[in-house]
């Protein structure tokens, strides 16, 4: 038995066939894009857990004046008083500005 196709019906099946292969592709990889997503996500999530762990870890005692004047004097940074006692590097930088500005 001999089947005979035209050309415009050969050029239907490999267009049907691809068009099934490439929506095959696409859904792979968008399960696999989801998957990753997911993972992501929980990574995220755990990162900021344990910043948030860090942060309530490094929150020491409430900082007088004159401790904060003493760091300032001994020429440490606004980030490395920021790491020390747990406040923002901009209260920080607003302290030193408010504690030296003149009268």
């Amino acid at each position: 038995m001999k089947i005979t196709l035209t050309n415009e019906q050969v050029n239907s099946l490999v267009e049907t066939e691809v068009a099934k292969r490439v929506g095959d592709y696409q859904e792979s990889y968008r399960r696999e894009l989801e998957k990753l997503q997911a993972q992501l996500n929980e990574m995220q999530a755990t990162v900021s857990a344990l910043m948030g762990a860090e942060i309530k870890v490094v929150k020491k005692k409430k900082t007088t004046n004159e401790e904060f004047v003493a760091m300032f004097e001994n020429g440490m940074t606004n980030a490395q008083i920021a790491k020390e006692t747990g406040y923002n590097p901009s209260y920080i930088s607003l302290k030193r500005k408010n504690l030296f500005k003149k009268d």
